[in-house]
C-alpha cells in the first residue's frame, strides 16, 4: 500500500500567501476577486441560460488543451493534465448538484430534514434520507471573518488540515488542475465506530454575487489508498459561503452538505450516526480555527 505520494507534497505557498488577507492580495488572489466579478455579472441571467452555458457532464477537448466553462469561469487543462479532465468534469457535476441543493427553499427551511444536533443558534446539524444507503448530512453555522478571507482559507487549507482537525490523519494535493479546480487525497483516524477512511476527490469553487460555492465528489485517478485505511466514496461534499447580513464585514454564513458512504461493513444504523457526529466535529473545530485565525488579525477585509 502507498503511503504519501512524491506529487501530495507539492508546493502550495502561493495560495497559502493570499491567505493572510490584512496583506496586499497575490496575484492570484487579485485574479480570483475578477474572476468573483464575472460570475457575478452573469448571475443576472436566467438560470436556464446559465446551465445551457455550463457543458456539465463534458469537456472540450482539442489536441493541446480540455477546458470546461463554468458560470462564466472556463477551466482549461492543458498537457499532461488533461488526464484529469474526467475529473474536472464530476467536479462540475457536483457543483451542479451542491447549487441545486442549495438553490431549493427546501434547503432553506429545511423542510424535510431532521435536526442531529442543535449547539445553539450559530451551529445545527441536519440529516436527509436519500435513495442511496447514507443520509445526506448539513450543517448550518456562522464563522468569524469576511468571506473572501473564509473562502480563501477554505480553498488553500487541505495541507493544514491535520493541525486543527484531530480527526483528518493526511491530507494533500494531488494536483492542481486550476486556478478553480483541483485533486485531494485525504484520510480520516480510526473514530467512533469506524476504522480510518480514505477518499479523492476533485473540488471545484466559482463566486456567484458575493457568495462562493465549493464543490467535491470521489474520482479515480490511480491513487492507492493509503496504508491501514478503507477507500471510502464521497456523492457529494459542498459548501457555501455567504456574509452574514447581520455584520457582513466581520462574519460568514457558512453551509455544508456531505454525503458520503464509508464503506466496510458498518451497519446503516451505525454510518448515519457517524456520519453526524463526525460532521458536528468538523463544525466545532473549524469555528475554533477562524476563531484563532481572527484573533490573529488574519480575517480583516482591506
Amino acid at each position: 500500500m502507498a503511503t504519501i505520494a512524491p506529487r501530495c507534497r507539492m508546493s502550495v505557498k502561493l495560495a497559502k500567501q493570499a491567505l493572510l488577507c490584512t496583506r496586499p492580495l497575490s496575484k492570484k488572489a487579485a485574479a480570483c476577486t475578477r474572476l468573483g466579478a464575472v460570475a457575478a455579472q452573469r448571475s443576472l441571467i436566467t438560470v436556464q441560460d446559465r446551465l445551457k452555458s455550463t457543458n456539465l457532464g463534458e469537456t472540450t477537448s482539442k489536441t493541446d488543451k480540455a477546458t470546461l466553462s463554468l458560470f462564466g469561469v472556463t477551466d482549461t487543462l492543458e498537457g499532461d493534465k488533461q488526464k484529469y479532465s474526467d475529473a474536472l468534469t464530476q467536479a462540475a457535476s457536483a457543483f451542479h448538484d451542491a447549487e441545486q441543493i442549495f438553490n431549493d427553499p427546501s434547503f432553506e427551511s429545511k423542510k424535510g430534514w431532521s435536526v442531529d444536533e442543535k449547539v445553539d443558534e450559530d451551529l445545527r446539524v441536519y440529516s436527509k434520507k436519500t435513495d442511496k444507503a447514507v443520509d445526506m448530512v448539513a450543517v448550518t453555522s456562522v464563522l468569524l471573518g469576511h468571506v473572501d478571507c473564509v473562502h480563501l482559507d477554505v480553498w488553500t487549507q487541505p495541507d493544514d488540515l491535520k493541525k486543527w482537525k484531530k480527526m483528518v490523519d493526511h491530507s494533500c494535493f494531488v494536483a492542481q488542475l486550476t486556478d478553480h479546480a483541483d485533486i485531494i487525497h485525504g484520510s480520516t483516524n480510526s473514530m467512533l465506530v469506524s476504522d480510518g477512511r480514505d477518499f479523492v476527490t476533485a473540488r471545484i469553487w466559482r463566486k456567484i454575487g458575493d457568495s462562493y460555492i465549493i464543490a467535491s465528489r470521489s474520482v479515480d485517478v490511480g491513487e492507492e489508498p493509503y496504508e491501514g485505511k478503507v477507500r471510502g466514496t464521497v456523492h457529494l461534499a459542498a459548501c457555501r459561503l455567504r456574509p452574514d447580513p447581520e455584520d457582513p464585514k466581520h462574519k460568514t454564513l457558512c453551509d455544508v452538505i456531505a454525503h458520503v458512504d464509508p464503506k466496510g461493513n458498518i451497519p446503516k444504523a451505525a454510518v448515519n450516526m457517524v456520519c453526524s457526529k463526525l460532521a458536528l466535529m468538523e463544525a466545532k473545530a473549524q469555528k475554533k480555527h477562524f476563531e484563532m485565525l481572527q484573533g490573529q488579525g488574519k480575517l480583516g477585509k482591506q
